[in-house]
């Protein structure tokens, strides 16, 4: 199998400096060079504490073996670390301001490699990771209106009276002082969705007249003066494509598909060929390469475009998820709503060992139940994964909530969102293990929107062709593929996922494979080769079906070696475990993973660190639903499903109601309400906690809490934070489910929230 632990460890060590920036086509070229990453505190390049010292770790990888690992200051004296391939040092001293940590890794033969952290030791703000951008690649000479977040929080009793965003010099110098950044409330102004939450959010202008690449950050100031600063974050400029550019590339499939149809090619080899001869004659093209699976094009503007030939069947759907012929050795890669308070926070067998184990180590677990399965050719490809992959989450006792997009609802922002699913199922075209086909054309005016990640190879276009038997070809006008820079850029973390990616050469290079591991998930599965839809179907299939039915962990549901018996695709595992399994746990029940992991939201749930005065009654983070605040109208709801155990008899969670029906409405027909159910293995549900606007009068004491809490009519009352527990003996040996659910009763009007914490069972 590929998951030994050099696999592993190289895995690791590859995926960490793709996030870092570093160009993986190039590790391969020095095998004697070592590798070294600093993982902790953080796998970003930037961190800020209030500490004095600082805990580092890391790995170190070499053909041969590492031969020590230091780590020098701001220039000071080198200090070895412990371990080697797992290294770590603790309690480094740091001094106040921005420190330069670098990292040096020796093997036995003298070769060294290194990696740099800028550590800022701030004074009384704690930061919670870099600023949150909503697009880091940007025009040149254009304003751009950035959505900017940062989560901010007091050492101390001072609060933040200041903060805002400011560009830096080489030098770590502030040469522009961009806008301020709120934590007011205020939507449409600040996009601040929160009052008093600890998230600041701006909408920022930002520009520059020269192409590059610049560094932000945020700074903020306490109530008694004091100056403290975000970890950085990095934006990209570029020169925007000319309107004879874009009509370039616009007119460029109608003329390559003339030169097929014109050709005597009779077949994808020779139509291959034909193309890749024409292509080099042109003006706008850069570069034509044939890397066996089609063409790579190269514009003179840096931006690529591939060609894919594909195989059809007598009805013209096609059998093959890319195209090509070559089989090259795989190797790694280089009140008004502005003024409401809301709260978010951006910050194997039927009985197997491991139902109810809390001692199983967390990286084994897959942390939702959320899955995706994402098709933007089901109208073209012969045979559809969906069905059966549908089929097995949805006869599931786990609960599992499947979400399906196909055709071209399959868009680039449609993946934008991948941290919300646990799996993520691949049904699509792909390339070199770089490339996801997309479902999203190219226009004129979308080329224009995408032009800064285009020319940041997030994004490339590209166009798949088919020789049919009569001697005409089908040609799909272009799409959008996103490649591993894009799916390493997005925000947050994946859950432990297990991402299948059924499409051509999805694991040919290990890019995809490491930009995905290396945003939390867990495993990856592809094709070394060309796959044909019924190999990768059936593959799709049996893994899921040994994880979900059988209850096997990855490991023990994939079977190394398998080979597409209609092509030379061989089916392969990238993994940092194969023992990960759907968790039968409750999982997050303290939300203290600072997100929703775990569970499934409909409507206005997520996860926040504050609420006005109210703060989480144990560690960081508290949940939190509501009937619609801010920009959200639909009530919320969170679920989970998981496995009581034979000796765990109650079930508790604590919640703290709030409604702006408070007085005014208590005896009439306006009654929200806050519901605690549970789904048992029948599919019976029973309610075992439920209360409206009327019996949270009648039976506990209410609070005035405005105005330091507001939706948007004002008049909130609180009931204060309760705990319910419920006897749950009756389930024990049951997977159920849990559901809390807020709810509106007569309108929509006057808005209703609840705060919830430590739901646990004992």
């Amino acid at each position: 199998m590929k998951t030994t632990s050099k696999l592993v460890l190289m895995l690791t060590i590859g995926l960490i400096l793709l996030l870092s920036g570093c160009q993986l086509f190039n590790l391969g070229r020095d095998k004697t060079d070592p590798l070294v990453k600093i993982t902790k505190p953080t796998n970003y390049f930037s961190w800020a504490t209030t500490s004095s010292s600082l805990d580092l770790g890391g790995l170190a990888s070499d053909d041969s073996d590492i031969k020590s690992v230091k780590v020098s200051i701001n220039g000071g004296a080198d200090v070895t670390a412990s371990g080697t391939s797992n290294w770590s040092i603790s309690d480094i001293p740091i001094n106040m301001g921005d420190n330069l940590v670098v990292c040096k890794a020796t093997d036995k033969k003298g070769n060294t490699a290194s990696d740099t952290l800028w550590v800022t030791r701030n004074i009384d703000l704690d930061f919670f990771g870099p600023p949150s951008f909503n697009n880091t690649c940007f025009l040149t000479n254009r304003t751009n209106n950035v959505l900017v977040h940062q989560s901010i929080r007091p050492t101390s009793t001072q609060t933040i009276s200041t903060a805002k965003l400011v560009r830096l010099n080489a030098n770590m110098e502030v040469v522009e002082e961009l806008g301020s950044i709120f934590d007011d409330g205020n939507l449409y102004g600040h996009g601040d969705e929160i009052l008093g939450d600890g998230v600041f959010s701006g909408k920022i202008d930002i520009s520059s007249t020269e192409p590059g690449l610049y560094l932000y950050r945020i700074e903020a100031y306490s109530s008694d003066g004091k100056v403290n600063y975000s970890p950085l974050i990095k934006v990209q400029f570029f020169e925007p494509l000319t309107n004879d550019e874009i009509d370039a590339i616009m007119a460029f499939d109608a003329q390559m598909e003339a030169v097929l149809q014109n050709s005597t090619a009779s077949n994808n080899a020779q139509a291959k060929t034909v193309l890749k001869n024409w292509l080099r004659t042109q003006d706008i093209v850069a570069s034509v390469e044939d890397d066996g699976s089609g063409l790579t094009i190269t514009y003179t503007n840096g931006i690529t475009y591939l060609i894919s030939f594909c195989e059809v069947d007598e009805n013209d759907k096609f059998i093959t998820k890319g195209g090509g012929n070559s089989h090259p050795e795989r190797k790694p890669p280089m009140i008004p709503l502005n003024k409401q308070t809301r709260g978010e926070n951006n910050l194997a067998g039927p009985q197997p060992s491991y139902r109810g184990d809390s001692s199983d180590h967390p990286d084994n677990l897959i942390l939702d139940k959320d899955v995706l399965i994402w098709a933007p050719y089901e109208g073209v490809f012969n045979l559809s994964m969906i069905p059966d992959a549908k089929a097995v989450f949805e006869d599931s006792d786990l609960g599992f909530n499947v979400v399906t997009m196909t055709n071209q609802a399959c868009t680039i922002a449609s993946l934008s969102d991948l941290n919300e699913y646990g799996t993520i199922i691949f049904d699509t075209h792909g390339k070199g293990g770089e490339h996801i086909y997309t479902g999203e054309l190219v226009t004129a005016e979308n080329l224009e929107t995408y032009d800064a990640m285009l020319q940041a190879n997030q994004l490339s276009m590209s166009g798949i062709m088919a020789y049919r038997n009569d001697g005409t070809y089908i040609y799909k006008s272009k799409m959008y593929t996103v490649r591993s820079a894009y799916i390493s850029n997005l925000s947050g973390t994946l859950p432990n996922s297990v991402v299948f990616n059924g499409s051509c050469e999805s694991s040919k290079t290990l890019n995809l494979s490491l930009a995905f591991l290396s945003k939390g998930a867990k495993a990856y599965f592809g094709f070394s080769e060309i796959v044909y839809t019924r190999f990768c179907s059936d593959m799709c299939k049996q893994l899921f079906k040994g994880m979900v039915t059988e209850l096997k962990t990855n490991g023990k549901s994939f079977k190394d070696g398998q080979k597409d018996p209609e092509g030379d695709a061989v089916y392969m595992m990238d993994c940092f475990s194969d023992n990960l399994h759907y968790s039968f746990d409750l999982i997050n029940g303290d939300f203290e993973m600072g997100n929703l992991t775990g569970w499934t939201r409909s409507g206005d749930g997520r996860v926040i660190t504050g609420l006005g005065y109210y703060g989480a009654p144990q560690g960081n983070y508290m949940g939190i639903i509501s009937t619609g605040l801010g920009f959200t109208t639909d009530s919320g709801s969170i679920a989970q499903s998981f496995y009581v155990p034979k000796n765990v008899s109650n079930l508790q969670v604590k919640w703290n109601f709030m409604s702006e029906e408070f007085l005014e409405f208590v005896g009439s027909i306006y009654q929200d309400y806050l519901s605690i159910s549970i789904r048992d293995s029948t599919g019976t549900v029973n309610t075992i906690f439920y209360n409206n606007v009327d019996s949270f009068y009648e039976n506990y004491d209410l609070s005035h809490i405005s105005p330091d809490i507001v939706f948007d009519q004002g008049g909130v009352y609180g009931t204060g934070w309760h705990t319910f527990t419920a006897n749950i003996e009756q389930y024990q040996g049951q997977v159920i489910r849990l559901i809390i659910r807020i709810g509106d009763v007569g309108d929509s009007i006057y808005d209703s929230a609840c705060l919830l914490d430590e739901i646990k069972i004992y």
